[in-house]
């Protein structure tokens, strides 16, 4: 599961719109947007807070987005032989 997906159910599950979440974290609803589309990733300083506000812990926020390690090196190799 990608941090997007995770954030997405999050959020549904606590019923706010990424407007919402965007005032409440100070941030603009298209930054929302990029998260839950796996375009991008908030500031490291918003995990925290993200975690909050949906009642999780940090661990439940990013564990299942966790790349192994593994796939690091893919992803390294990759980048290398290109």
């Amino acid at each position: 599961m990608s941090f997007g997906e995770v954030f997405k159910a999050n959020r549904k599950r606590i019923g706010f719109t990424q407007e919402e979440i965007a005032n409440r974290l100070m941030v603009t609803p298209q930054a929302v947007s990029k998260w839950e589309n796996t375009s991008a990733m908030p500031d490291i300083t918003l995990i925290v807070p993200i975690s909050r506000l949906f009642g999780i812990t940090t661990d439940e926020l990013l564990e299942n987005c966790a790349k192994s390690n593994e796939d690091i090196l893919v992803e390294l190799d990759e980048t290398h032989n290109t």
